[in-house]
């Protein structure tokens, strides 16, 4: 789009100049010039009128965005964190029909609510941090989240094959992937709720310190005998604070320690 090109060069130009503010800082400090502190003054305005126009724009591209949304009567209020010029979307977001969320917006680092996707194929939100409450994805196949670090309610990812999430800590409520056989959460230290991995060949938690309620396993996984031998190491640990079941295919109960 030609006002991302435009913005591109701006920012291009602004870099260039902004090299220049420690060298002129160090100037006027020396020598109290005029001139110098003009230039410093010139520049930082142009930043903020810079920054100003950024914020109108990438506002109304995200309050289109959300227009999409199926849960339209809510109301969700955008909110412009000033620090770093991204964006805390207050309230909750149901793309539940949408097939893909590529273009969601970039700049968006934290979600209050709940974020609910139930066709989506892919989910591409690299700078996305924080989701206030649950986290919900039916069908989706492919998550790009390397910048969440947690979910304040549950996180349910059913069908994926491959839960990749570098940078979470925490997710406060249930961790629900029923179908994913590899799980690679390096930096998770609490599930504040049940942990329901049926299908799960490969887990690598290795910072893991709670499990606040029970641990669900599939009993025709291959590995069941291995992955109930680390939840015991859990449990003895003081880590898995429930018990560890294990369900047949009907999704009944079959056994329980």
């Amino acid at each position: 789009m030609p006002h991302c090109q435009t913005f591109k060069q701006k920012i291009k130009e602004l870099k260039g100049k902004a090299q220049n503010i420690e060298a002129l800082l160090s100037e006027y400090v020396k020598t109290g010039d005029k001139k110098t502190e003009e230039k410093i003054d010139s520049l930082l305005k142009e930043i903020e009128k810079f920054k100003q126009e950024f914020k109108t724009k990438a506002t109304q591209l995200i309050e289109k965005f959300i227009q999409r949304r199926e849960n339209k009567n809510e109301k969700v209020e955008i909110i412009f964190d000033e620090r770093d010029c991204r964006f805390i979307i207050n309230g909750n977001l149901d793309f539940s029909s949408r097939i893909h969320l590529n273009d969601f917006p970039n700049l968006i680092k934290e979600i209050a609510g709940t974020l609910r996707t139930e066709s989506a194929h892919t989910i591409n939100l690299p700078n996305l941090e924080k989701i206030g409450k649950n986290f919900y994805t039916l069908f989706t196949h492919t998550i790009n989240l390397p910048n969440l670090k947690e979910v304040g309610g549950n996180l349910e990812i059913p069908i994926a094959q491959t839960i990749n999430l570098p940078n979470l800590e925490k997710i406060e409520g249930d961790f629900i992937a029923l179908l994913t056989q590899t799980i690679n959460l390096p930096n998770l230290e609490k599930i504040g709720g049940y942990f329901s991995v049926s299908n799960a060949q490969t887990i690598n938690l290795p910072n893991l310190k709670e499990i606040g309620r029970d641990i669900s396993f599939n009993e025709d996984n291959s590995d069941l005998n291995a992955l109930i031998e680390v939840a015991r190491e859990w449990r003895e640990k003081g880590i898995l604070r429930g018990k560890i079941k294990i369900f047949n295919e009907e999704g009944n109960l079959v056994q329980e320690f």
